[in-house]
């Protein structure tokens, strides 16, 4: 058994020519292949991304390294005959593929030592291009280890997730590694058995923190000009859908969380965030708000993106000082009181899971409400669905509104 462990970058030499799967060799399937992708979300802000890898330049990746069985069957830069992972990212050239032979295979391929320094959630993920007809006879495995690369833990096993009737297809894999964050860690795959097909990887992330599908910090506007006249129409507009309007806030310096822009809304102003209808999954919608001494506020959450259908919850922000000087109204009639300070910026979250049909509301981390997320704000049966944010001149009583936000935020922990 010849067992080479290789630690330099060459040249894309095997990039030149792609390789078929067993079943264009034999003649067996047609030469098109099915894409598996997760649907493409608009996501506008990251977290920490220690390793995003497509295998396009020098191969092996700087840092990268090989455990080698079957020196002229392993882990090589090139492309699939058809299938090439371009249809999933445009820009892609090559991937780390590893062609099929009847003969012994345990290719290995191993990322550098990671140090997420504690910072979670952690995920990995990435394509793994496989077939399902002959899965039993070699797989791909993804393997973690924090000691070194002494002993290895097994993650994902293509053999266990794929239809035996599965055509060869592009598969994307998302792992939570949060329980590695905290030491050193390797990722490795693993091509192992006699006469499989042809396996691939691509779009290799390892990254920390949540997923955005929304973050606007209000620095891309101009100030003293209504914000969703300016802003994506996929995102904001107003009640009545007419940015630009009286219902429209006004982007300003008069207070900003970071750097300097924000959105103040008074007076006629009811800005609305539309969350595009989620059925499924679990999200996170935050945003953080300052209101002046002497003024009040408002926020609610709409079931539905077309506004109006459902009040998810409403919370009142009071123009005086002191104790429960505000109140939410989630799931129930009866009003939960709350206390916030005036004349500094709050955060406001609302986590949803909607699997679980739950949800709570925070003010600066401490939990305001839990209930049941598909009751309306009132306590009324509604749908178990996200639909929208609305940001309106509204206070208790008699109180005059006056308010701005700054850093809104629409987080996915798990789609679902």
């Amino acid at each position: 058994t010849l067992v080479v462990t290789m630690v330099f970058a060459t040249c894309a030499l095997n990039a030149q020519n792609t390789v078929m799967t067993k079943a264009q060799a034999l003649g067996l399937k047609s030469n098109s292949t099915v894409q598996q992708a997760p649907v493409i979300i608009k996501q506008t802000a990251s977290r920490t991304m220690f390793i995003e890898e497509g295998f396009d330049m020098d191969f092996l990746p700087v840092g990268w390294t090989q455990d080698i069985l079957n020196v002229a069957n392993t882990w090589i830069q090139t492309n699939p005959e058809t299938g090439n992972f371009n249809t999933i990212d445009p820009n892609s050239l090559f991937s780390a593929m590893v062609p099929w032979v009847a003969a012994d295979q345990d290719e290995w391929l191993f990322t550098p030592e990671i140090d997420a320094a504690g910072e979670t959630p952690l995920t990995l993920n990435f394509y793994a291009g496989v077939s399902g007809p002959w899965i039993q006879f070699a797989t791909l495995k993804c393997h973690i280890s924090d000691d070194g690369g002494n002993t290895w833990t097994e993650l994902w096993n293509a053999a266990d997730e794929l239809d035996p009737a599965a055509d060869w297809a592009w598969n994307y894999v998302s792992i939570d590694i949060s329980g590695y964050s905290s030491a050193p860690f390797m990722v490795a795959w693993q091509y192992v058995g006699n006469d499989g097909d042809l396996a691939g990887l691509d779009g290799v992330q390892i990254k920390a923190g949540y997923e955005y599908l929304f973050f606007d910090d209000m620095e891309g506007y101009t100030a003293g000009t209504k914000l969703a006249v300016q802003a994506d129409p996929d995102w904001w507009t107003t009640w009545s859908d007419a940015p630009g309007g009286a219902e429209d806030g006004m982007v300003s310096t008069d207070q900003a969380f970071s750097p300097v822009n924000s959105v103040m809304i008074s007076g006629t102003n009811d800005q609305v965030l539309k969350l595009g209808n989620k059925t499924s999954g679990e999200y996170i919608f935050s945003v953080w708000y300052y209101i002046p001494t002497g003024f009040g506020g408002y926020i609610n959450m709409q079931h539905f993106e077309l506004p109006g259908t459902e009040w998810a919850f409403e919370a009142y922000f009071g123009a005086a000082a002191g104790n429960e000087n505000g109140y939410i109204f989630a799931g129930d009639p009866a009003q939960i009181p709350f206390t916030f300070p005036h004349n500094q910026w709050i955060k406001l979250e609302t986590w949803i899971d909607l699997d679980a049909d739950l949800a709570n509301f925070k003010i600066d981390d401490e939990i305001i409400a839990e209930w049941q997320w598909s009751l309306q704000a009132q306590g009324d049966p509604g749908a178990k669905q996200i639909g929208g944010v609305n940001l309106y001149a509204g206070a208790p009583g008699t109180d005059v509104a006056k308010y701005y936000f700054d850093d809104v935020a629409f987080i996915v922990i798990d789609p679902g």
